[in-house]
Parts: structure tokens; C-alpha cells; sequence
């Protein structure tokens, strides 16, 4: 493909796109921090003041603000395009900047930053299953303590599944840009964007590529 008109991206074949993939952390604690808000006064037996109200209805505006994010953020998904000797960078369908393949550098976070991370919502998860199995807690106190568990759980699974099934992209920063954009792919999408022997490595070359 040698021209790529951006308003037209829909036209481009999907074997050509590399459509960005995404972590399930937004929403898992999004609806969590709803929940919460919600269920909390129901379980809760004990006359709650003026604050204990504010501070739980920040809680659901936070939650109902990072399940919107998710929304705006799975709507307009990045889309990487190889356009001969450039990759393309959409957002949506607009058409956000170009550059060259091997400009675009692989980022897997520390696995000693991955391990404390991980094990720390562990350790979280672990915590609130204590508190769902004692006895001696309210029914609806223990329900919650319930779902705090899961939603760990489910986060720790979405973070594993990131840091090893996913290869983040960063592209080259530009002037002023104080992020640089960053793109999670499948590995086995690498081929479309890079050619050459990309997303044909072994089990050995996957493994240690992540363990590094």
C-alpha cells in the first residue's frame, strides 16, 4: 500500500490493521468503586454523617469516570498501518503521525516491577478473602470483602496477560510531548507491522524476550 487516506481508514483491509489491545484495569475497578458506593449503604446498619456520604459518592462519581474512560478509550482505539517504508499511527479514524519501523522500540516492564506489583494485589486478594470467610462479620460486610477479592483477582489476571501475552510499542517522542505514545499489540501481530521473521519466534525466544 503505498497511500493511506486517513478520513477513509475503514477501507483498508483488517488483515492490514493492527488493532491495539487493551487491559481489563479501568473497568474492573471502575465498577468495583460502584458497587461499593452502592451496596456500602445498604450493608451498613450505623448512621453515616455528611462525610461518609461525600466521601461514597466520590467513590461512584470515580468509578462511573473510569468506566466512561474505558468507553472513549475501547471507542477510539489505536490502529497501527504499514504504508511501505513508514507505519502509520490512527487513533479512531483520524490519521495521528508516521514514522519508521525501526524507530518504534519494544518495552516490557521490569519483572522485579511486574513482581512487586503482582504480588502485592495478591496479597490484597488474600486479604479480603480473610474477611469474606469470617464468621463473625455481617452477611453483607462479608459480601463486599467477596468482591474486592475477585475484582483483585480478575486485575491480577489482566495484569499478567499484559506484561506476558503483550508487546507494548513506544513510538518516537515528538517536541513538547511529555508522554510518548505507547501501543499494546498481540506478539503474533508483530509480522504485519515489521515483516521478516517477526511473530514466528519459539517458545524459548517468547519466554526469555518476557522474563527480561
Amino acid at each position: 500500500m503505498d497511500k493511506i487516506d486517513p478520513i477513509r481508514i475503514e477501507l483498508i483491509p483488517n488483515e492490514q490493521k493492527v488493532v491495539e489491545s487493551l487491559g481489563l484495569q479501568p473497568v474492573i475497578f471502575g465498577a468495583l468503586l460502584i458497587v461499593v458506593a452502592a451496596v456500602f449503604p445498604l450493608v451498613d446498619s450505623h448512621a453515616r454523617g455528611d462525610i461518609e456520604n461525600a466521601i461514597l459518592a466520590v467513590t461512584g462519581v470515580i468509578g462511573l469516570g473510569l468506566l466512561y474512560y474505558e468507553m472513549r478509550r475501547r471507542m477510539n482505539k489505536a490502529v497501527l498501518v504499514r504504508a511501505g517504508d513508514v507505519i502509520a499511527f490512527f487513533r479512531g479514524r483520524a490519521l495521528i503521525r508516521t514514522c519508521r519501523p525501526e524507530e518504534i522500540k519494544n518495552h516490557h516492564m521490569p519483572l522485579a516491577t511486574f513482581l512487586t506489583i503482582f504480588i502485592l494485589i495478591l496479597l490484597f486478594a488474600i486479604g479480603f478473602f480473610l474477611f469474606a470467610v469470617i464468621d463473625t462479620l455481617e452477611p453483607g460486610y462479608r459480601m463486599l470483602n467477596a468482591l474486592c477479592c475477585l475484582a483483585m483477582l480478575a486485575s491480577s489476571a489482566s495484569f499478567f496477560w499484559t506484561r506476558f501475552f503483550c508487546d507494548e510499542l513506544l513510538l518516537p517522542g515528538r517536541k513538547k510531548q511529555f508522554f510518548l505514545d505507547s501501543v499494546l499489540i498481540r506478539p503474533f501481530q508483530r509480522k504485519i507491522l515489521f515483516g521478516g521473521d517477526e511473530g514466528r519466534k519459539g517458545v524459548i525466544d517468547f519466554i526469555v524476550n518476557r522474563l527480561l
